[in-house]
């Protein structure tokens, strides 16, 4: 298993940074956004809210580029899909009548995995932030943009 790779900030921070062999990578070409772009228009208000609030955590934690717009996406669209198959389950039991075991413990399963992988990704979860290194961001003082 290779060695986890470790984050530009950390690199330069160690003095172990080379531009000939880390300029190319992608966190150095994808500038984070400034504000939260808006929710697919297909998803339900419950969705939106979701959406809003996943993307602020990770908005306000420096972690959001462009390109996690349908990563995103995708963690609302599989968290709800989750609760669904839970609704399902509830509503018929593990077990069908025609004793076989219930579909929608099999999908809630799949579910599960996919919101797993999301949620390492982006320090959903405490594990996961362990691992994910950022600067804190400067407080403004009263007065610093006073004269830009």
């Amino acid at each position: 298993m290779a060695r986890p790779a470790k984050a530009t900030e950390e690199l330069k921070r160690n003095g172990t940074y080379r531009a000939d062999y880390h300029a190319d990578r992608m966190e150095n070409n994808s500038a984070p956004l400034e504000e939260v772009e808006a929710a697919p228009a297909h998803f339900t208000a419950d969705q939106k809210a979701l959406y809003y609030n996943v993307a602020e955590l990770t908005l306000n934690n420096g972690l959001l580029t462009r390109m996690d717009y349908f990563t995103i996406c995708r963690y609302v669209e599989c968290a709800f899909g989750a609760l669904e198959c839970q609704k399902g389950i509830l509503d018929k039991g593990y077990v069908l009548d025609n004793e076989k075991k219930n579909p929608a413990c099999e999908m809630i399963m799949k579910y599960y995995v996919i919101l797993q992988q999301i949620e390492d990704r982006f320090g959903f979860n405490p594990r996961a932030r362990q691992s994910i290194k950022v600067t804190p961001k400067q407080a403004e003082k009263p007065g610093d943009n006073l004269f830009k």
